[in-house]
């Protein structure tokens, strides 16, 4: 029984994922702003590393072929970032540092509310892609995946008008002998975030590494896994269109992108979604820097 069962389940998912594919590649016409269901846009023969607001083409380095777990087809070609395109996209996160944790997380806040209500426009199309990537069927990636990825996004954005406001404050009467005497703490952003996703979640992950990095004023490079990239370069578009200032999130490609960020000096927090082994070692890296790190 058990087999029959596992053997009808996975029947059902092939024939979704792939009338999912379908889809897809159907799609002739298209551009970021204007999305249908049966105009998806196309997924690139070439996926590259989006930096500073922009795709990022890689001149040299090695490259990777991303294929859909339900039907085994090639989706895309990934160009797999270098050294030199990682430290480019920290050095893109650390430039657009300044000026985004200057904004009033109001302001932060209203961006990301209009990212999520994006992703809720798109998800005819994001479902889909998010589906023939990673292999998920197309009823959680419709109803569950991707939505929940812009409610995160939101409720972050509700929170980021007293993300960094709120301290505390002390009265210290006695303090050097001065009866007057007080102290105070007040939250500050700590600069260059990395976040590192699994293949299982991409949007969802996505959305709870850089909600609460962004709406506390925080700049981000994201690594998505290897496995399933895409819906990670759509949302960093998406960003582009929301109004998010360039270099504020990043996104490198390719599994060593990810000791490159852990080990960067100007990463000053990782988060990461992953194994256990992963993140083992990912905690090695970061502590000779003393980096932040939350599994």
């Amino acid at each position: 029984e058990k087999s029959y069962t596992h053997n009808h389940t996975s029947m059902l998912l092939r024939t979704t994922l792939n009338s999912a594919h379908r889809h897809l590649r159907a799609s002739t016409r298209v551009s970021v702003r204007s999305f249908s269901y049966t105009a998806c846009f196309p997924i690139p023969e070439v996926s590259r590393s989006w930096i500073s607001g922009g795709y990022y083409d890689q001149v040299d380095g090695p490259t990777y072929d991303n294929y859909a777990p339900s039907t085994g087809a090639k989706i895309s070609t990934v160009q797999e970032a270098d050294a030199d395109t990682v430290n480019l996209a920290v050095e893109a996160a650390r430039e657009a540092f300044p000026a985004w944790a200057a904004m009033s997380g109001a302001e932060r806040g209203r961006i990301l509310t209009r990212a999520a209500n994006l992703i809720r426009e798109y998800n005819d199309d994001l479902h889909l892609l998010e589906a023939v990537d990673a292999g998920i069927p197309v009823s959680e990636t419709k109803y569950v995946q991707v939505l929940c990825g812009a409610d995160a996004f939101e409720y972050y954005g509700g929170l980021a008008s007293n993300a960094c406001q709120s301290g505390m404050v002390l009265d210290l009467p006695h303090a050097g002998g001065h009866p007057d005497s007080w102290s105070y703490t007040r939250r500050e952003p700590l600069g260059v975030c990395a976040g590192i996703g699994a293949w299982n979640y991409p949007v969802q992950v996505c959305s709870w590494k850089a909600g609460p990095a962004l709406a506390c004023g925080n700049t981000m490079v994201f690594k998505p896994s290897e496995c399933s990239p895409l819906t990670a370069l759509k949302i960093a578009e998406i960003f582009k269109e929301a109004g998010l200032p360039d270099g504020v999130f990043n996104v490198v490609l390719g599994r060593s992108a990810g000791p490159m960020l852990t080990t960067h000096s100007d990463v000053k927090k990782i988060s990461f979604t992953g194994s256990t082994e992963t993140g083992v070692r990912i905690i090695q890296d970061a502590a000779p820097s003393l980096k932040k790190v939350t599994m």
